[in-house]
């Protein structure tokens, strides 16, 4: 199975990568190229999340939330998703949450994402 049909199985059929979405730049791109800013979880199925406020998220409006994936056979990461319009609250409760996977079910399913690598 292709790494993209297992992205769109485990996210959601209505969740089809986000078109036309440039890499990021500057600041964001920094960022999430920072080790400190990933938070590894304890899950069989998510490795380790980062957030990124944009200008408005001091108002409590959204950010990117970034998102590795393991295969759960293999612990191996498959793929990092971003989904845009995030609020921190919801980004608070993904790092609270006792199952992440369940969290993302509930939360995260069906949204938009764009993928920001991938490997098989």
């Amino acid at each position: 199975m292709s790494v993209l049909s297992w992205l769109r199985r485990a996210l959601g059929r209505a969740a089809v990568p986000a078109p036309g979405r440039q890499p990021p730049a500057g600041e964001e791109a920094a960022h999430f190229a920072e080790p400190s800013a990933w938070v590894p979880v304890s899950s069989s199925w998510v490795h380790s999340i980062a957030y990124h406020g944009g200008p408005a998220e001091a108002t409590g409006v959204s950010g990117r939330l970034r998102v590795r994936f393991k295969d759960k056979r293999s612990g191996v990461v498959r793929a990092e998703v971003e989904y845009h319009g995030i609020p921190r609250i919801l980004y608070a409760g993904f790092l609270g949450a006792s199952s992440k996977g369940k969290f993302v079910h509930a939360h995260l399913f069906g949204r938009a994402y764009s993928v920001i690598w991938s490997r098989r």
